[in-house]
């Protein structure tokens, strides 16, 4: 994992500041791919934050579990892990969690970033998130864990329709 260059980490704190301001301002629209946006323009020169503009984001419509397995996945192409790599100093993992935090910001639309608004580490970005789209409800799990336990082969039905029952059990306690 390559280190932040200090070129990096001042695009990232100026990207920081653009959008600690945009929170401040009630009248404007907070909308993360501008301030990534901004971020890339204030970057030195010959240095440019490179975060493509997304072909999905988080909405109401999008199942989450199928927007963090893109968004993970997107992370991974770009080097990033979460959580972050314990080689990192400080002031490194400082940055770096800003930076997952803007890119996690540029995948959500508004109705989900004013849920995370105010979240500074990213790992509690996801766990919001999470909790407010897919909420466990633990009476379900225990019937479905109930149904998986009371599931018996008798020989007198197909064993592909016993192995079906059972396989889609499990998938819906995962």
């Amino acid at each position: 994992m390559e280190k932040l260059t200090p070129l990096v980490s001042t695009a990232i704190t100026e990207a920081l500041a653009a959008l600690e301001a945009s929170n401040k301002d009630k009248s404007a629209k907070s909308d993360p791919q501008s301030i990534l946006s901004q971020a890339e323009t204030n970057a030195p020169t010959g240095h440019k934050i490179n975060f493509p503009t997304p072909k999905y984001r988080l909405t109401r419509q999008v199942l989450f579990r199928n927007w963090k397995e893109r968004l993970f996945n997107e992370l991974a192409a770009h080097n990033l892990a979460l959580p972050p790599p314990s080689n990192l100093s400080e002031e490194e993992l400082k940055n770096y969690n800003n930076t997952l935090r803007l890119f996690i910001q540029s995948r959500i639309d508004d109705d989900h970033l004013t849920m995370v608004q105010g979240i500074q580490d990213p790992k509690d970005i996801l766990k919001e998130l999470q909790c407010r789209r897919e909420p466990k409800n633990s009476l379900s799990d225990l019937q479905l864990i109930r149904k998986l336990s009371n599931l018996n082969y008798d020989g007198s039905t197909d064993g592909r329709e016993f192995l079906a029952d059972f396989e889609e059990t499990v998938a819906e306690i995962e």
